[in-house]
């Protein structure tokens, strides 16, 4: 899997865990947030989601100027079910990588070693340790994947 495939990936599990199940949010709000995905590119996302059920997306019936947002969006039961489903896959992938790595390095060897990814590393997987302590929290679960897609980006580059 190449890693721009994994930052799709990503870039759909934040949309799943920005959109709320209990209100609609505007587009130029869901822009906004994700300003450094193309407009395009994000419209394709939303479009797809739509297309498998996993929002629901409403047209405004008064706009009050021009250039309002005439769309707003909101996640379905189905999309809440499946951000749960992408976010427990991730979290089982991140943890059988994170084995697999400390099983082919020791502590020891990652102290000893000059190179600065093994002590990132370490950082990072302490960082994680402490983030999981509090999994409830949708903030807490896009700070997870803030880390995974470092720690996947300094070993698959």
């Amino acid at each position: 899997m190449s890693i721009a495939n994994i930052y799709g990936i990503f870039n759909t599990m934040k949309l799943l865990l920005f959109l709320p199940i209990d209100h609609f949010i505007t587009s130029s709000r869901i822009r906004g947030h994700f300003s450094e995905i193309k407009p395009g590119t994000l419209n394709a996302k939303l479009r797809e989601l739509k297309k498998k059920g996993l929002i629901e997306v409403r047209l405004k019936k008064h706009l009050e100027r021009a250039g309002d947002d005439r769309q707003e969006y909101r996640l379905t039961k189905e999309g809440v079910r499946k951000r749960e489903e992408l976010v427990g896959m991730g979290l089982r992938v991140l943890k059988e990588r994170i084995q697999k790595i400390v099983e082919d390095q020791t502590v020891s060897d990652m102290e000893q070693t000059d190179d600065s990814r093994n002590g990132g590393l370490k950082e990072l997987l302490v960082e994680f340790g402490y983030e999981c302590a509090e999994l409830v929290k949708d903030d807490v679960l896009k700070e997870l994947q803030v880390i995974l897609k470092r720690m996947l980006t300094s070993y698959f580059k």
